[in-house]
């Protein structure tokens, strides 16, 4: 698999997304296939059951939160390596040089892709989620402001309220519920919470008695179950999760069933056969003019499973019940327990490549050994880190290390290059530490007037050596401090970098950061810059800073090599 291949397969199945995705897939199969099983049971108490996994569904992402992870799956980290074993260079190891902690652009201007690949993939996904999630959730805006206009809207009919009343007392419910009429509404609907409402068509007051009051008991029986509270409690974690199937086949077979069990509430005091016609003729009168987006009683959407199941003597029918509630709620919060903690996992090495050994020397600048020094390898793509500590001579030893490009940071003095292992690869490799010498920030204005950068200087010979008179001094400077004494570097010559003339003229701004050694001669040598830029900021900074010069830093009284930073700021007032 290609690298970039590789770093966008981990970052999506190593995202916590992917895990959460899983998890819901998992409940809401279980819910469909429950609601499978029981075909034959009450519509209450499959409608219970869709409830409970649109709940767990939308506090699952909560639950992954604060729970500790278990791995679920383990995905193999196919980035970490090399895409090719027998690719052109895959044999040569980059060299150990004083470098940066990000990925770096050189000279000849290469950058590595991978690490911002992989978060550039997960960013994506994230913001894909985001956005998809917003431009669902409007709808259900629109829709409850759409409610509110309703109410305002529509009248009150007042024989329709006393009988509602009437059959409202019969269902057990003590709220008192609004009856409305509206010239928008096709066939009768409720919604509300706090002010339930069912709201009739305009001619509703010519209906016959017995259609007014099935209709009126379907529409009561979904105030007593709050369905319009359910629906709307779907919809919106249908929204959460906009692009899975599953979610969406769940929330129709909700309002189905929430349909189904208000149908069964009707068949307690009325005639089957004569609903089941009232059923279709509403349907055909709906299916003309649409009714705004309500639990109603006819519905198109599934009306033949609908009429069937009315006309069915032998569908069991009935509330949810205590029992099987209490059931529900242990089974939900069971599963949420459950699944909470699981997580997809990357792992960072193949079975068949975990015998690399990357094990070597470490000493400071002047060839001393670093005892008890705290050595890091982080992987390029993974950013993982996996350390060890050298022992009294300063040596070190990584085993079983997947294949792959790592960076090396030596406590104490940061990071210090790349190491490239192969597969089944033992390298060993001595590391010479690198101090940190200079750190500098720049500000160049387009304002400026441009001044011509001065002739490159000619490196200059080292600064002699001025060892302790005796070894026992020496002994005991050393016996104080690992540096008892370093002299850091000074600056004799700099050059400021000018304001490219193209982003000057465009008005543009920018940053560069600038990372390098200072050498023996005074001179900066393996600039590079360390973070994307505009390449004619990145060529003027990295044109400057050629013609810098100092004086070398001093170990104990030897002239060593140093690290120096610069960040070049180039700003448009």
């Amino acid at each position: 698999m290609r690298p970039a291949a590789a770093a966008i397969v981990l970052a999506i199945a190593s995202s916590p997304a992917v895990s959460l995705v899983a998890k819901v897939t998992v409940v809401m199969a279980l819910s469909l296939a429950g609601t499978r099983l029981a075909r034959t049971s009450r519509a209450s108490v499959r409608h219970a059951l869709l409830v409970a996994a649109f709940t767990v569904s939308l506090a699952l992402p909560i639950g992954s939160m604060v729970t500790p992870v278990v791995p679920l799956v383990e995905v193999q980290d196919l980035a970490s390596g090399r895409a090719n074993a027998d690719a052109p260079g895959a044999a040569f190891p980059a060299p150990l040089v004083s470098t940066t902690s990000r990925a770096s652009t050189t000279d000849s201007g290469r950058t590595p892709q991978m690490p911002s690949l992989y978060l550039f993939t997960s960013v994506l996904l994230t913001i894909g989620w985001v956005v998809g999630t917003v431009c669902f959730l409007l709808p259900v805006a629109a829709g409850l402001w759409g409610v509110r206009r309703l109410r305002r809207s529509a009248r009150p009919w007042i024989p329709g309220q006393s009988v509602a009343q009437r059959l409202a007392s019969d269902a057990g419910i003590e709220r008192r519920v609004e009856v409305l009429l509206h010239e928008a509404v096709t066939g009768p609907a409720s919604c509300g919470v706090a002010r339930p409402m069912i709201v009739l068509p305009v001619d509703a007051p010519a209906w016959h008695g017995d259609d007014l009051n099935r209709a009126l008991v379907h529409e009561l029986e979904h105030v007593r179950r709050g369905d319009w509270a359910s629906q709307c409690f779907a919809r919106v974690v249908c929204a959460c999760y906009w692009f899975h199937p599953l979610v969406w086949v769940a929330r129709r077979r909700l309002i189905l069933e929430a349909e189904r069990a208000c149908d069964d509430a009707v068949l307690r005091s009325a005639d089957a056969t004569a609903y089941a016609s009232q059923l279709v003729t509403l349907a055909e009168r709906m299916s003309t003019a649409p009714t705004p987006s309500l639990p109603g009683m006819a519905h198109g959407t599934d009306l033949a499973l609908r009429v069937r199941a009315v006309l069915d003597a032998r569908q069991r029918r009935g509330r949810v019940g205590g029992l099987r509630a209490a059931f529900v709620c242990v089974a939900s919060a069971f599963l949420l327990v459950f699944m909470s903690p699981m997580r997809i996992v990357t792992t960072a090495q193949e079975p068949a490549a975990t015998t690399q050994v990357f094990s070597g020397s470490l000493t400071d600048p002047l060839g001393r050994p670093l005892p008890d020094t705290r050595v890091t390898l982080w992987s390029v793509v993974t950013q993982q880190p996996v350390e060890a500590q050298s022992d009294q001579l300063g040596r070190f030893t990584f085993s079983g290390m997947p294949d792959g490009e790592y960076r090396l940071q030596v406590h104490g003095f940061g990071f210090q290059g790349r190491v490239t292992l192969a597969r089944g690869e033992r390298l060993n490799r001595n590391v010479a530490a690198v101090l940190a010498g200079s750190e500098q920030t720049l500000t160049i204005s387009s304002r400026g007037t441009p001044v011509a950068l001065p002739a490159l200087p000619r490196p200059q010979p080292p600064t002699p050596p001025r060892p302790y008179a005796a070894q026992a001094g020496l002994d005991r400077c050393a016996g104080t401090s690992m540096f008892c004494r370093v002299t850091p570097p000074v600056q004799t010559a700099r050059a400021q970098p000018i304001f490219p003339a193209t982003q000057r003229d465009n008005r543009m701004a920018g940053t560069v950061t600038v990372e390098g050694l200072i050498g023996l001669d005074g001179l900066l040598k393996n600039l590079r810059a360390i973070a994307p830029a505009d390449p004619d900021f990145a060529a003027a900074t990295l044109n400057a800073l050629r013609r810098w010069q100092f004086i070398a830093m001093q170990l104990d009284g030897v002239p060593v090599e140093a690290t120096i930073r610069v960040t070049a700021n180039f700003v448009v007032p």
